[in-house]
């Protein structure tokens, strides 16, 4: 296998698509597949085509691994055999095939990141002093993973001021609706996942050693986060996305209390703890006024969408000319949003068109789009009161628009903070759900 194997170069696409379409972060899928989220990130984004012959017995003996966990054939189905290429149909998000572009909804990748000079600037000064947590506030899609992604390689590179950071990354997201909702079973979860992303291979017995000491499932993280995570010397970055899928739920008090008291203890080494919490909706929403006081620590750092220079920054990393009748058809339809923004983008150049010839299109425009479309869709149907929410605000129906539907419909991207009535965020959104509210 070895032998063989190594003669052809890795379909990282395929393998990230597999994951993606199995709704898993690479922490869990690596968790599942027996390696670690390193190794997994090296064979997604194809670093592994690089590594020396002394380590091809463990590149070709993980890539059967992971064949196995995702049901495949063999090795052959996760490499780039020679022979015709696969058409690519289009609207597809994530295609596979010999392209140098990198699809969207990708895990952060340097070459293809869009600068966010105010955001970026606001985070590190947020972490530039222990007790000060980092709070990042957007809807789905701006561009919240690709900035923690970011802050992540910056204090890894920068040894010299930030002391050998190292980071871990856990987005809530990708946890058991049983695991969300029990606030020890949620701290467990974070514990478990943590250590098998800093070291795989010594993670269950330190898991064992940390089951079996007394007390709570609260004592028990702070006692791995003492012992094995926290430097005595440096920085440890941990970022937690999507923490606002524990609104509402029991746990939501008793963990944020947790991050308060991690932010509080003043001792050295809590003190290197450098915390990101990213959420989807207004942070206030997260908090009752007799309950954790986490979020009043430090106002929010509130993503919007790309401004024209970004959006030309965006272009130009693709190698395509954003004239300026570009720009306007595409704000027009997506506003800048990052994430749609960049299957405009990233489809124009697969095709050899403008963005303009893309966005005028009804047909183009509906095939490009149609897979972020169609999950809008489905996350509807299963939020009927956001559907009604929806209707009475475009005008299809009398009523008031709950502040608690609101919050889910701006958490979502389809309404701004102050949207106005008959109006959804975006002109895309509305070509595709007006019709629907109504038929």
């Amino acid at each position: 296998m070895v032998e063989n194997a190594a003669r052809y170069p890795i379909n990282g696409e395929l393998i990230r698509q597999l994951r993606q379409d199995r709704q898993l972060s690479q922490e869990e899928a690596a968790y599942k597949i027996g390696i670690s989220a390193k190794t997994l990130a090296m064979f997604e984004n194809g670093d592994y085509d690089s590594v020396g012959s002394q380590d091809r017995v463990n590149r070709w003996r993980n890539l059967g691994l992971i064949a196995k966990f995702y049901g495949c054939s063999g090795w052959k189905t996760l490499v780039r055999l020679p022979g015709p290429s696969t058409p690519v149909e289009i609207g597809e998000e994530n295609p596979t095939g010999d392209s140098d572009l990198e699809p969207p909804g990708c895990s952060y990748n340097p070459r293809w990141y869009v600068q966010r000079p105010a955001q970026q600037t606001d985070m590190l000064q947020a972490l530039s002093m222990a007790g000060v947590p980092a709070i990042l506030q957007g809807p789905s899609g701006l561009g919240k993973t690709q900035l923690c992604g970011w802050l992540t390689l910056f204090l890894e590179q920068d040894r010299a001021a930030y002391r050998g950071a190292r980071s871990v990354a856990l987005s809530l997201g990708t946890f058991e609706t049983e695991e969300l909702g029990h606030v020890g079973r949620l701290l467990a979860g974070i514990g478990q996942r943590i250590l098998r992303a800093i070291d795989i291979d010594s993670a269950e017995e330190r898991l064992t050693a940390a089951g079996q000491r007394p007390g709570s499932e609260k004592d028990r993280l702070t006692w791995i986060m003492e012992q094995y995570v926290l430097p005595k010397d440096g920085i440890m970055l941990l970022c937690l996305e999507q923490v606002d899928c524990l609104w509402g739920l029991p746990s939501q008090n008793d963990f944020f209390a947790v991050l308060r008291l991690w932010m509080e203890d003043t001792s050295p080494i809590w003190s290197s703890l450098r915390l990101v919490v990213s959420v989807s909706l207004e942070p206030a929403l997260l908090e009752s006024t007799d309950h954790s006081g986490f979020f009043s620590r430090t106002p929010p750092i509130v993503l919007s969408e790309f401004g024209a220079e970004q959006l030309g920054q965006l272009a130009n990393i693709h190698g395509l000319r954003l004239g300026t009748r570009d720009l306007n058809t595409l704000v027009a339809w997506v506003g800048g949003h990052p994430y749609l923004s960049r299957l405009a983008v990233y489809w124009a150049v697969k095709l050899g068109m403008s963005v303009t010839e893309i966005m005028e299109s009804p047909d183009l425009r509906q095939r490009v789009f149609r897979g972020h479309l169609l999950r809008v869709q489905s996350w509807l149907e299963e939020h009927r009161s956001c559907w009604r929410a929806l209707d009475i605000h475009l005008g299809g129906q009398s009523g008031r628009v709950s502040s608690a539907d609101h919050a889910r419909l701006y958490r979502r991207g389809l309404l701004s903070e102050e949207s106005s009535p008959g109006r959804l965020r975006y002109r895309l959104y509305d070509e595709h759900i007006r019709p629907l509210l109504s038929g």
